[in-house]
């Protein structure tokens, strides 16, 4: 176990320390860019608060398979490459089979320069890329 597994497991129990604990920041570094993106699945509420589908591992679902189908979704949405309606669909399930319930969904694009996300860990910019509404 890595030291900073260690400390996350001890700490922070099962918060999702964003985004320095995923294994993305490994294996897909930013290089000299400083600038990094990355979709995020949002839950809305009967009082419209948003909240963020953490990944963190589901029943169904282990964290590399929430990662992919959020991200194969939001490429799908920004290359126009599926119906709306079929996205929606798949959304909707997703959402489900993780457990939760909400009047609507939202494919959030994040993005932020991690050297700023160490001082404040809320730096980033947020853009909705895509709604799900339940009917």
């Amino acid at each position: 176990m890595s030291a900073f597994s260690f400390v996350r497991q001890k700490y922070f129990e099962d918060k999702d320390f964003y985004p320095f604990f995923y294994w993305k920041l490994y294996t897909k570094p930013t290089g000299c860019m400083y600038s990094y993106k990355d979709y995020r699945l949002y839950g809305v509420t009967e009082k419209l608060d948003t909240f963020r589908i953490n990944n963190k591992g589901y029943s169904l679902f282990d964290k590399d398979d929430y990662f992919y189908f959020i991200q194969g979704e939001a490429q799908s949405v920004l290359k126009n490459k599926r119906d709306s309606i079929h996205i929606v669909n798949r959304i909707k399930i997703f959402a489900k089979a993780l457990g939760f319930n909400s009047k609507e969904y939202l494919i959030v694009e994040e993005e932020f320069n991690p050297l700023d996300i160490v001082r404040n860990p809320n730096a980033y910019k947020v853009k909705v890329i895509f709604s799900a509404k339940n009917d």
